[in-house]
């Protein structure tokens, strides 16, 4: 099953750690060395504002961080993608449907 996994990889063989989000399925997996090590559901954005589809590289990440979007949220576990978009992911609470303002 391992190597199975690690052959649907394709490219992503490459890097140390691969962390993959499916807009369709709103699901998140994590590899590492192409081994899947988690996963879970996610909440992109809402169909007004889309998560822009897209291959982004972490640039800083916080254990919390208050929201330049709205001050009174608290994102735990904060990895910044883009800072001039503010492309981002972070826990939060999920409502099982694309409801983020497209981080």
């Amino acid at each position: 099953m391992a190597g199975r996994n690690r052959g649907a990889l394709g490219a992503g063989q490459a890097a140390k750690k691969l962390l993959l989000v499916s807009l369709r399925v709103q699901a998140f997996a994590a590899y590492d060395i192409g081994t899947l090590t988690r996963w879970g559901p996610t909440s992109t954005g809402r169909e007004t504002i889309q998560t822009p589809v897209g291959l982004y590289h972490t640039n800083w990440k916080a254990r919390e961080r208050t929201s330049t979007f709205n001050e009174e949220w608290l994102l735990k576990w904060y990895i910044n993608l883009e800072s001039f978009l503010g492309i981002s992911l972070h826990q939060f609470e999920l409502p099982g449907h694309p409801a983020s303002h497209a981080c």
